[in-house]
């Protein structure tokens, strides 16, 4: 995607709302400060705005969306049972169990269980204090040796914790077109609003999510251990579980499922494993037993400085999980959430109404928004994987969630419930439940500055009257932030690129492109006065005879000059005709801009007829013919050597050599600033899935700009080196008659252009440097300031070259001889 315009930042400016708020308390943490907000703020606290304040939200006057979001917490989905229904009384079994995720670098070993279990069937069993009574276990290692009255069994998809968060479904169709995106069952608008069913506990209506992304494995494996008859293990204490590891096994058993794919989520069945088949029981969806809500504290973030290129780099706190000693050997991964404790303990149970797919969720508003970029809170913030744990880089891709979400990347929200005072009472009791606040306001669908002030006034008022913080999302675009995670080893994730939201980018683009229209502008004025400034000034000094003929016949100083301003009316007004034809063939230009064009082409051509006229009358007529550089004896330095006599030519004509170094000076410039200015923002701005950029591309006139005043000083150049040398054929010749070879008078005339090149690049070079470091973050690639200074050494020692070639020797000589 590609920002190429100002037409097109009229049409893409927008974001998905143009004003968030949130608690004056929240829980956000603001790494990089105001200005700054980073994925899923809309979660970011629990609760904190009341139903009153949205009311005095929606009432403000220019209010046309104000969707409320309120984070309930987490709970934990119903887990799936996988038994061995073919299990013997008597026989004893080795139960291996494993849990892996891939998260985008390397598939972590989650939990590794190992087990024995002694098969006791239930048959003859009358009381369940019998079970009670003949439980015996063994452990050692947290390797457990156990007699069981069920067949041996683990639980799949036992940490399948549901992110529920509650919404107004009515604004929030407004904000984005949620109803759109079910894909199976209903929708929250036509959910019944009655949480209160009268089995026990509320019962909350939600949608959940299709699919996450979550890539997990889980594995069961379960053998028959060969124990003879005669060897009774319980009397054999802790070396039971030695016995057991050395002893034969067949496996009679083994199973593998993603229990967390869009087909088994929240598919509630039972899997029964028998020796020949693996048979699924499924029961009917809907509501179900008592949940525990659990909740998470935020990201702690720390701002640890900009990395090159101007990307802020921040730090993520966390520890290191604690390890479940039943689950030996796993892998350790990183905390960054923490349980937060509650007053009291919330239970309800939810009733699944339909499933929606968050890829099809689309917002109603964003102007800038195209399909793949992040929605707000419904996709996931697309962190990408962009170094491992010991700083090696990594070819970017993106971090897959795991399904623990006190883990750093936790996804959108898996299930969605209707944000009712009823919901809000069940979860927040009597404080503020709503966590953020989005409002769209009126009549701003174009981009201007009556827009701009609308949104502030309304940013203003809402937080005059609530209190809360506001951030305006005018103009707001996904910009790129590193954040180093805990991971420290080679196959750990060390470091993730992410787009956090940073306000008033597309009017920062806006300015930028205003400014670079300014400053090609002036670089091409800069340059158009220098290739005028010195043909008409070499034009007028070749005219000094005219004048001197002028003057024996009479003509005054004053006649003469009268005549010269005549010229420059002319030529003024002939500068004019194609801007008059593009007036009256596309209506490009107002009275007043070729008003401005000929007054600044007059004082062009006047400043160069002013200084060659004024010089060729000072010359006229006795000073003759005798040019622009004519030495008057005094010399800077002594000629004494081969670079002193060097720098002796370039002197001789000063102003002719500034110009050359000037020029260079100037394109170097301006080509590095924005050759650096195209390599830095195309890094700049964060955009989509799969890493893509916002690229802001020289536009096409301005393109044609700068090419026009990098070609103009070419020709500047020529122009200038061509009249240096060309004029120098006397000397030329006379060095020849003297015996100088040809190829030694060439080697010195490409010294000095070299000499000029060099230095106008190298200038050029360290003001740019300059200029970036003092006013900007962007960085500059070492190879273009090579380039910017081989470049103009080159272009003018080819350019001196080929002149050398077609200069006449002997010609020169006859010219002296004259």
């Amino acid at each position: 995607m590609s920002i190429k315009a100002r037409e097109d930042l009229q049409h893409h400016w927008r974001w998905q709302y143009d004003i968030l708020v949130y608690p004056k308390d929240s829980q956000t943490y603001q790494a990089l400060g105001d200005g700054w907000v980073a994925p899923q703020t809309p979660l970011a606290s629990y609760g904190g705005i009341s139903f009153e304040d949205l009311e005095t939200i929606r009432s403000i006057p220019g209010v046309e969306v104000a969707a409320p979001i309120s984070i309930l917490g987490y709970f934990r989905y119903d887990f799936v049972p996988v038994s061995y229904e073919d299990a013997k009384k008597g026989e004893i079994y080795e139960v291996k169990y494993q849990m892996k995720a891939f998260d985008g670098l390397k598939k972590v070993l989650l939990k590794n269980y190992l087990g024995y279990d002694q098969y006791e069937s239930m048959e003859g069993v009358k009381d369940s204090r019998e079970i009670l009574s003949n439980i015996k276990t063994i452990m050692k290692d947290y390797i457990i040796f156990q007699n069981i009255f069920v067949p041996p069994s683990m639980e799949f998809r036992s940490d399948n914790e549901l992110l529920l968060v509650a919404v107004d479904p009515e604004s929030e169709d407004k904000l984005y077109n949620l109803s759109q995106a079910v894909v199976e069952g209903d929708d929250l608008r036509f959910a019944d609003l009655k949480i209160d069913k009268g089995i026990g506990e509320p019962v909350l209506p939600i949608l959940v999510l299709k699919d996450q992304g979550l890539d997990v494995e889980e594995s069961m494996e379960v053998s028959l251990v060969s124990v003879p008859s005669s060897i009774n293990l319980w009397d054999m204490g802790s070396n039971a579980i030695d016995y057991l590891k050395e002893s034969s096994k067949k496996i009679v058993s083994s199973y593998k499922l993603n229990a967390y794919s869009p087909e088994w989520r929240y598919k509630l069945a039972h899997i029964e494993l028998k020796n020949d088949k693996v048979e699924v029981k499924s029961y009917i969806m809907g509501a179900f037993g008592s949940r525990d809500l659990v909740r998470y504290s935020p990201l702690h973030f720390k701002f640890l400085g900009y990395e090159e290129g101007g990307i802020p780099l921040l730090y993520v706190e966390g520890h290191p999980r604690e390890k479940n000693p039943f689950f030996g050997n796993a892998d350790e991964t990183q905390v960054y959430r923490e349980t937060l404790e509650k007053d009291e303990k919330i239970v309800f149970a939810v009733d699944v109404i339909g499933v929606y797919d968050a890829r099809k969720i689309k917002p109603n508003y964003a102007s800038s928004w195209k399909e793949g970029d992040p929605v707000d809170i419904y996709t996931p913030h697309h962190s990408m994987i962009i170094a491992d744990g010991e700083g090696n880089p990594v070819k970017p891709r993106p971090q897959i969630p795991l399904p623990m979400k006190d883990s750093y990347y936790t996804g959108g929200p898996e299930a969605i419930t209707v944000l009712t005072k009823d919901v809000a009472k069940l979860f927040y009791k009597d404080n503020p439940p709503i966590s953020a606040v989005r409002v769209v306001v009126k009549g701003v669908e174009e981009r201007s500055p009556i827009s701009q002030k609308k949104i502030e006034q309304v940013a203003k008022e809402i937080m005059d009257k609530t209190g809360h913080k506001v951030e305006i999302m005018l103009g707001a675009s996904p910009t790129k932030v590193h954040v180093k995670l805990g991971g420290a080893q080679k196959d750990d994730i060390g470091m993730v690129e992410e787009g956090w939201i940073k306000e008033g980018v597309s009017w920062a683009i806006e300015e930028k492109v205003s400014n670079a229209n300014k400053w090609l502008f002036t670089y091409l004025l800069v340059v158009v006065f220098f290739l005028l400034y010195t043909v008409i000034t070499h034009s007028l000094i070749n005219r000094s005879m005219e004048f001197a003929q002028l003057r024996t016949i009479g003509w005054s100083r004053k006649r003469i000059i009268y005549g010269l301003s005549s010229e420059v009316i002319s030529l003024t007004i002939f500068s004019l005709i194609p801007v008059l034809f593009f007036k009256a063939s596309y209506g490009s230009f107002t009275w007043k801009d070729i008003a401005f064009i000929g007054t600044l082409n007059g004082a062009i051509i006047a400043t160069g007829y002013f200084s060659g006229s004024y010089r060729s009358l000072l010359l006229s007529p006795r000073m003759g013919l005798s040019g622009e550089g004519t030495s008057d004896g005094r010399r800077l330095i002594s000629v004494r050597g081969f670079f002193t006599f060097i720098f002796h030519q370039m002197m001789r004509r000063p102003l002719r050599f500034g110009l050359l170094v000037l020029s260079v000076l100037l394109s170097t410039l301006m080509v590095i600033l924005f050759v650096s200015t195209q390599y830095s923002l195309s890094e700049f701005l964060y955009l989509s899935f799969l890493g893509e950029v916002v690229d802001l591309h020289l536009l096409p006139y301005q393109k044609a700009l700068l090419g026009l005043g990098v070609g103009l000083t070419i020709a500047v150049v020529v122009v200038l080196l061509w009249l240096n040398l060309w004029e120098r054929q006397e000397e030329f010749g006379l060095l020849w008659a003297i015996g100088w070879p040809r190829g030694r008078l060439t080697l010195y005339t490409l010294i000095e252009a070299g000499t000029i090149g060099s230095l106008g690049g190298i200038l050029g070079s360290l003001s740019a440097l300059i200029i970036l470091k003092l006013f900007s973050t962007l960085w500059l690639p070492p190879w273009v300031v090579v380039v910017a200074v081989l470049l103009p050494m080159a272009l003018m020692m080819a350019v001196t070259a080929i002149v050398m070639h077609f200069i006449r020797l002997a010609s020169g000589i006859k010219r002296g001889g004259k």
